[in-house]
């Protein structure tokens, strides 16, 4: 791929979104979209083609599972699940890649290089 990896963010909570796209951009990579709701990420996933989705599980409206299993019905997109809980991603999501609240750089990286190992060779 040639460029930056474009990353969706789908996160509600403003100071939370904020630190992950300095994050993400600190490691390479371009946000193109932010979203606090199901299913304005969905809107936004169909507008921006990400590379790569960051999301949380609890949202404002609707919930992040649920949005990415609707964006990646589309087009598979490798997943990275920030949360702080689990029991939703262990029930709905068992094979998920997931990061704890709170997160650093280095949990985030090593993340995302899980998921993107793990996708299909179509995305890369």
């Amino acid at each position: 791929m040639v460029g930056k990896r474009r990353v969706l963010v789908i996160e509600d909570e403003y100071l939370t979104a904020m630190d992950l796209t300095e994050t993400l951009e600190e490691l390479g990579f371009d946000v193109c979209g932010i979203a606090r709701t199901e299913d304005e990420a969905v809107e936004v996933a169909a507008l921006e083609h990400p590379d790569l989705i960051t999301a949380d599980v609890r949202l404002l409206d609707g919930d992040g599972i649920t949005a990415v299993r609707r964006i990646t019905a589309a087009s598979p997109v490798p997943v990275v699940y920030i949360s702080s809980s689990d029991a939703d991603l262990n029930e709905r999501a068992p094979q998920a890649i997931r990061v704890g609240k709170p997160f650093n750089a280095a949990m985030i990286s090593q993340a995302i290089e899980t998921a993107l190992r793990a996708a299909p060779r179509a995305n890369r």
